[in-house]
């Protein structure tokens, strides 16, 4: 086990390194809709080397936000707004960070801007993505109801990728522990009477031997 953690956490550290690195100078700039908590777990994520993408602001409805700095880049206004903030710093992608009160009018005017080639991302899709783990406590039943993951293994050549893959790996198992298997099938043999293997009548009758005052008929 602690070889394998350091294989693993060795193996990371260097795609990372040399993930960052790639990225560094090759990254879009979005903005974020939404300043709370999801909006912050978010821009945590986005700051890192290996990250993609590079947070210009912070878009919240909450007047008590603007022009407060969240991390680094401010809040620059409000979600209906988008458009011309947008058109002011360049940016021509939007991170969707308001996972539970998403209010109609937000909706329709997200709608609005798809149709006019803006892109609009989800925040929980986002983090899958980067990192491979669904944020739990950002996501509602609707995301994981149609997120693309429940369709992977219905797939047929999936499916007999699998089963390659697990017969394979328990082949390999099975020839490195062959030979535990064959001592420990001898010591059994030396220090006891009776099968190597114990069927189902046989460990019935192990249980009556153990019993206080039984006997073997």
């Amino acid at each position: 086990m602690a070889v394998v953690w350091c294989f693993l956490f060795g193996w990371r550290a260097v795609f990372f390194l040399i993930y960052s690195r790639s990225r560094s100078g090759d990254k879009e700039d979005v903005l974020i809709l939404g300043a709370g908590w999801s909006a912050m777990t978010l821009y945590n994520l986005l700051k890192s080397n290996f990250s993609p993408y590079r947070v210009v602001g912070f878009l919240d409805d909450d007047h008590e936000k603007d022009g407060k700095v969240m991390g680094s880049p401010h809040v620059l206004g409000e979600t209906n707004q988008l458009m011309e903030i947008a058109k002011l710093k360049r940016v021509k992608t939007a991170i969707l960070a308001i996972t539970h009160e998403r209010t109609h009018e937000l909706i329709r005017q997200l709608l609005k801007l798809r149709f006019h080639c803006f892109n609009i991302l989800d925040m929980p899709t986002i983090y899958e993505k980067l990192t491979g783990r669904i944020p739990v406590n950002h996501v509602r039943d609707g995301w994981i109801l149609f997120t693309s993951g429940f369709y992977l293994l219905s797939k047929d050549y999936l499916q007999k990728i699998k089963r390659l893959y697990d017969f394979g790996i328990s082949s390999l198992l099975l020839l490195i522990t062959f030979p535990i298997v064959v001592l420990s099938a001898l010591a059994i043999k030396i220090d006891s009477t009776g099968p190597i293997f114990l069927s189902r009548i046989g460990w019935a009758r192990a249980e009556i031997s153990l019993r206080p005052g039984s006997f073997d008929p």
